[in-house]
């Protein structure tokens, strides 16, 4: 069965409160530390992109070269 930890249940209550409450509700340090969390999750997905995307680059440039020599021989 599925028990949530004190860590779990602490950010399920940050989400209600960010959706039943008003960003007046919190301070300037609270939006700060949320907005720092949500750019470091956007920091890290671009890299994901980055990683895929060059990998498909450097396959497109493989599979192009090694076809090529194959139609040569």
């Amino acid at each position: 069965m599925y028990s949530t930890t004190e860590k779990e249940k602490d950010f399920l209550n940050q989400q209600k409160l960010l959706t039943t409450s008003s960003l007046k509700d919190f301070n300037d340090r609270e939006l700060l530390e949320k907005q720092t969390i949500y750019l470091m999750n956007i920091e890290k997905s671009n890299e994901r992109i980055k990683v895929n995307l060059q990998f498909w680059f450097y396959f497109a440039i493989i599979s192009g070269v090694s076809g090529l020599l194959f139609l040569i021989n």
